[in-house]
């Protein structure tokens, strides 16, 4: 494959339509493999230093981010834990796709949270704790097994607690004792033993027409993905539709373009949403050699 960067900003005006990341993870690194086929350029950010890198191999370029985002067709995101004046001035160029309230939804767990409950769209029953003592009273009503969880930065099992006994509680409740509830609000979630964990990936284009791929099973070890099948097994066209109301639901709500994932429980006939992911997901890898 013909590198397309190089040390000088020429690749901003060499033909081709030019996409900016923020972020510059695998994700970032796998949409510009898939883009340079179609003839799409991707300059990633890196979010920390704010500025444009290579997607592959990371090497800074030679353009600020502001040039970066003048000269492209669009910006999106790989990461929703993002800095805020870094997405709201991306916000400000009426390029990003998704946009900033959707990013803003999947970076926080309260905001998904409210999102989910104004559109009565059935999600774990849980509690938000601003303190010790409100965590006192939601493993009260909602034990004996509660996950707990920060409300924002947590991905892949971080920023999680399991209580489980109430020696967990003790234990936990004991380390929070100093913990910064004010800066970080934290979510408790009822623990409920569902048949297994299925995700749909749904892409919304510029004239609000939705697209779908097949449920996809996953499987986890340590808080993290490691197996998804997909088609998911025993899929049928009553659940991929349920799961298309609950997407088409939150896309319309949030004016979405793009892609965005959602998590889902099954519970029998019922779907729960988990999380939603407002990027591509790692539960649609797949889709990148098997469509």
């Amino acid at each position: 494959m013909t590198h397309k960067f190089s040390g000088n900003a020429d690749y901003l005006n060499n033909g081709n339509d030019l996409v900016v990341v923020l972020g510059h993870g695998q994700l970032a690194r796998m949409m510009y493999l898939a883009a340079s086929q179609l003839g799409i350029n991707i300059i990633a950010v890196d979010a920390d230093r704010l500025c444009c890198v290579n997607p592959v191999d990371k090497t800074v370029l030679a353009v600020d981010v502001e040039t970066a985002f003048a000269h492209c067709i669009a910006i999106t995101s790989e990461f929703e834990h993002l800095p805020k004046e870094l997405l709201a001035t991306a916000q400000a160029t009426g390029k990003l796709r998704p946009g900033a309230n959707s990013i803003a939804a999947g970076a926080d767990r309260i905001v998904e949270k409210q999102l989910l409950s104004s559109l009565s769209i059935p999600n774990c029953t849980h509690r938000i704790i601003h303190s010790v003592d409100d965590l006192t009273e939601a493993y009260k009503t909602l034990g004996p097994k509660v996950i707990l969880k920060t409300s924002r930065d947590g991905y892949d099992g971080y920023g999680q607690w399991r209580i489980f006994s109430e020696r967990d509680f003790a234990s936990i409740s004991n380390e929070l004792s100093t913990f910064d509830f004010g800066h970080m609000p934290l979510i408790a979630e009822q623990c409920i033993e569902f048949e297994r964990e299925i995700s749909l990936l749904g892409i919304t284009d510029i004239k609000g027409k939705h697209h779908y791929y097949p449920l996809t099973e996953n499987h986890h070890g340590d808080g993290q993905l490691v197996l998804s099948l997909a088609p998911a097994p025993n899929n049928s066209d009553e659940l991929q539709n349920k799961a298309q109301q609950i997407h088409q639901s939150i896309a319309n709500e949030l004016n979405y373009v793009g892609v965005l994932a959602i998590e889902l429980f099954q519970v029998g006939d019922t779907l729960l949403v988990n999380e939603i992911a407002p990027r591509v997901h790692n539960s649609g890898h797949w889709t990148q050699q098997g469509c």
